[in-house]
């Protein structure tokens, strides 16, 4: 009942407005902006219509444009959940019809100011102030290129903003009225919106001295468009278990616009984290991210989107190589979707290459060993086991294509940067293969002789405030090294020069390790003593916050868990010893 009386004001309203408007049109524009925005409000798209098509209203539209921007974009909030189909088509009627009886320079600017003046726009408002402006820059023709770039910033800027609830399930909210990821839609309305300046630019308009000015706004049109490759494309799934998702249509249809543009792809692959002077830009923050070259890379590579844009003149070394930036941007990520992107590109890129023979031009790289860590950081700390083992995977593959001197030299960098057990085990892992196959075949160059004392004392190093539990893993696999070196290398050849360094480990390694065992063992033995009869306050846990959240069942099981730990270590240790002395007494006992 109160709704069919608002209808019935609202209608009797405009009716007298109409009717005011006929005897005295200056007096009717205060009136019509909140007039409209009731008409909004109530969905009545017949009266509204009357306003739109009648001839007579048409200079009062004009007069009113950039109150009636305001009023067409007001109220889409998330809060509103009026916002349905048929109220966003009656906004759309009436702000493309003001739109294209305005002036277009005036539009423009109502248009980005609202866009500015809502700091989280709706996703819906944000499609349509995109459609508008994509038809304001139709209607100025060669004017557009001064008002192009000042858009630009601001509409990525706000798309970043979008509340991330719209996009729940990965992305996939859907359009009520269309059933398209809401994501999806936005993207393309961006990658609309630069066609009229493409169109411009593409000979539409002929002007004297244009060239070096387009020159300019193509790189600017490119630059915006390799800021959709970093936000969505890189952070959404483009191809699953190698299926096309419907996001590959859509970076297909980007990447085409791009290399429309610049047909030599490999221009963008090199332009890695362009200067802000090679572009006139004042401020960083107009620099095309990183990852947007990187997921170019990966749109070629992987997706094969475009990729008669890279000529095929590169070996598969030098392919590698000029895309270890792109491949680091990708898995320094923090974002699954991203990291997957840059483990997919390294392992395609690594495939055609022979086991053995990368350069050392390219594995003395920097970028190279970062890529070799970053792989090692994602199996450590990702939390996705799928993407641990790809990790893996990958890592396994990039050290197998350096050749074995070479091996030696990453392993042994990267031992210096870790201290995750697993990480440790898995690089003694790769060290004792790299032996085996040197010592098995004399044209395999592994090591240089001597070299693996200062790699045994990387991996068994013992500091100050060392926790002998925590590091059990380590030491373990320190010592099974040493151990696989004595065995697998006799003394008589000692083609690595371990026998050589006898001395030195045991008064510099074997005997600081034996002494940190014992102190540890002593103290995990008081320790266990004073839980048994129940004494559980004040224990020096050591460096082991955790164990102070245990009950004292628990504590016990870990103090006997860690005594185990030493006592392993130690028998270890102990049949190192054995092996070396028993060998230097054969050795005396038959010169």
């Amino acid at each position: 009942m109160a709704m069919h009386l608002e209808l019935n004001q609202v209608i009797a309203e405009k009716n007298s407005f109409i009717s005011h408007y006929a005897r005295n049109k200056s007096e009717c524009i205060a009136t019509f902006p909140p007039l409209i925005d009731k008409l909004l409000g109530l969905g009545l798209i017949d009266a509204l219509n009357e306003f739109l098509t009648g001839n007579e209203y048409q200079e009062l539209l004009v007069e009113c444009s950039w109150d009636l921007i305001i009023v067409g974009l007001s109220n889409m909030t998330q809060e509103n959940a009026d916002l349905n189909h048929q109220n966003l088509q009656i906004r759309s009627m009436l702000l493309h019809k003001v739109i294209e009886l305005s002036n277009p320079k005036e539009s423009f600017i109502a248009l980005l100011e609202r866009l500015e003046s809502d700091p989280q726009v709706h996703p819906n408002k944000f499609i349509l102030i995109v459609k508008l402006l994509s038809k304001v820059l139709y209607k100025m023709e060669e004017k557009c290129l001064k008002f192009y770039r000042t858009a630009n910033s601001q509409l990525l800027k706000s798309f970043k903003a979008i509340d991330m609830q719209s996009f729940t399930d990965s992305f996939e909210a859907k359009d009520n009225s269309t059933n398209i990821p809401l994501l999806y839609k936005i993207t393309e309305e961006l990658i609309n919106y630069t066609l009229p300046v493409e169109q411009l630019l593409n000979g539409k308009i002929d002007i004297r001295g244009l060239i070096t000015w387009n020159q300019f706004s193509l790189d600017d049109i490119i630059d915006f468009k390799l800021h959709l490759l970093n936000y969505p494309l890189a952070e959404v799934s483009i191809l699953q278990e190698n299926e096309k998702t419907s996001y590959y249509l859509l970076a297909e249809k980007l990447m085409v616009s791009i290399t429309k543009i610049d047909k030599d792809g490999t221009k963008i692959l090199y332009d890695n984290l362009k200067s802000i002077y090679l572009h006139g830009k004042s401020n960083a923050k107009d620099i095309v991210p990183s990852v947007s070259y990187a997921c170019f890379s990966y749109l070629i590579f992987v997706c094969h989107i475009c990729i008669d844009s890279v000529p095929w003149i590169y070996s598969y070394s030098h392919r590698l190589y000029f895309n270890l930036r792109h491949i680091k941007s990708l898995l320094k990520s923090s974002t699954t979707n991203t990291i997957d992107k840059g483990l997919d590109l390294c392992q395609i890129l690594l495939n055609p290459i022979v086991s053995s023979t990368l350069p050392h031009e390219i594995t003395s790289y920097i970028g190279f060993r970062d890529n070799a860590q970053n792989l090692l950081s994602i199996m450590t700390y990702c939390e996705h086991e799928a993407i641990r083992k790809k990790s893996y995977k990958t890592f396994q593959s990039y050290v197998n294509k350096c050749k074995d001197r070479e091996k030696y030299l990453l392993i042994r960098s990267l031992l210096t940067k870790n201290d995750h057990p697993g990480i440790i085990e898995l690089l003694i892992l790769n060290l004792k293969d790299g032996i085996r196959r040197a010592l098995n075949d004399s044209n395999v160059y592994f090591i240089g002789k001597n070299e693996l004392l200062e790699t045994i004392k990387i991996i068994l190093r013992i500091k100050d405030d060392i926790n002998v539990i925590n590091e059990a893993n380590r030491l373990l696999a320190g010592l099974n090294f040493v151990k696989f070196l004595l065995l697998r290398d006799c003394i008589r050849d000692n083609q690595t020069g371990i026998w050589d360094s006898i001395a030195y480990l045991k008064d510099h390694v074997f005997e600081p390790l034996r002494k940190e065992l014992r102190i540890s063992h002593t103290n995990l033995e008081i320790d266990l003593q004073s839980l048994q009869k129940g004494n559980s306050d004040n224990l020096p846990i050591d460096g082991n916050d955790i164990v102070m959240q245990l009950s004292p069942e628990e504590r016990i099981q870990f103090f006997r868990s860690g005594m185990l730990s030493i006592e392993l270590i130690n028998s270890i240790l102990v049949n190192v010893e054995e092996i070396i002395n028993t060998t230097l007494k054969e050795i005396q006992e038959n010169s």
